[in-house]
């Protein structure tokens, strides 16, 4: 197991971790503290979920977790509206969560893990996947940049879309499973997570690059703020829809 990835805030409001197994293959698990003494343990694109507290026990456990997703001892179930991931302990005890969603997910389905669609490790095609992704992007890219030039890489597990105004201002679009971010100048990252990445990842992509294309032709502009809580300042941009979308320091 190798932890690839690791962040924090001046302030303990925003921090993340990434696991997987140390070959570089699937699945992650993301780990990410949300306010401070809240921790959200995500499994692969983010369906299944487990809230922790910020204690000891937690983090014994979120370690106990990570060591066996990253040995293979897992199996996930998904059916309409409901996703299970089972994960079998270094002490045989098998810990489960499921999660629900959508209109589907408020439809009682007596039974539905036996009937379920099983997915276990290795079953899902790294490559096929990264392909996938950096195939949205370009397709996205195409859509919304017009004229402007673009990159894409991929460079396991994460997929990278470069893009450059013509009066200099960088913007970087990536993908790590589950979490999808937009930077800005390298230094300001804007941050989301996807619930469906095959389903969802269009909608994010498009929605990325068409701002970029709207602050690279003057339609919009960074502002730059501060909080109380946060020494260094940050950016701020109001989206065409009216959402503001905050860029904290990378």
């Amino acid at each position: 197991m190798e932890t690839y990835r690791s962040t924090e805030a001046d302030h303990p409001v925003f921090a993340d971790a990434d696991f997987r197994p140390a070959d570089g293959s699937e699945p992650r698990l993301a780990l990410v503290c949300l306010i401070g003494d809240e921790l959200l343990l995500s499994f692969g694109d983010g369906a299944n979920q487990w809230e922790l507290d910020w204690d000891e026990d937690s983090l014994a456990m979120i370690e106990r977790i990570a060591e066996a997703v990253c040995a293979g001892r897992w199996t996930q179930y998904n059916a309409l509206g409901r996703t299970r991931l089972d994960v079998e302990l270094d002490d045989g005890t098998v810990l489960d969560t499921t999660t629900l969603w959508g209109a589907a997910g408020l439809i009682p389905m007596p039974g539905w893990v036996h009937r379920a669609r099983k997915r276990r490790q290795g079953t899902e095609d790294a490559e096929q996947y990264h392909q996938f992704v950096a195939d949205t992007f370009r397709t996205a890219a195409v859509a919304e940049l017009g004229d402007l030039p673009f990159d894409i890489t991929v460079v396991p597990p994460e997929v990278i879309l470069e893009t450059a105004s013509p009066g200099g201002n960088h913007f970087r679009m990536r993908s790590r499973g589950d979490v999808f971010e937009l930077f800005y100048r390298h230094d300001f990252v804007h941050m989301d997570f996807i619930m469906d990445v095959h389903e969802e990842l269009a909608e994010f992509a498009t929605e990325a690059l068409r701002e970029v294309r709207r602050l690279c032709d003057g339609q919009a502009t960074m502002t730059p703020t501060r909080t109380r809580i946060r020494r260094r300042p940050m950016y701020e941009l109001t989206t065409a829809s009216g959402d503001i979308w905050p860029f904290i320091p990378a």
